[in-house]
């Protein structure tokens, strides 16, 4: 898993706090490129943020001819 599946408990520069990753069901997809999260802040606003996890990409050896 990459660096978007481990943001539980991250405080954002923007005043959101990652509170919780969002379960999945079984048979949804894009689990492998992004997560969901429930973030919140301080005064009560709750929100949803997905993470988007590029790593495969940086990962891949492409080849350019």
């Amino acid at each position: 898993m990459g660096p978007a599946h481990h943001l539980k408990g991250l405080d954002l520069d923007d005043g959101w706090t990652v509170v919780e990753a969002v379960k999945r069901k079984p048979n949804a997809t894009g689990g492998c490129f992004s997560v969901g999260y429930l973030v919140a802040r301080e005064n009560g606003d709750r929100g949803f943020m997905k993470a988007l996890d590029y790593t495969w990409a940086f990962r891949a050896h492409f080849i350019f001819e």
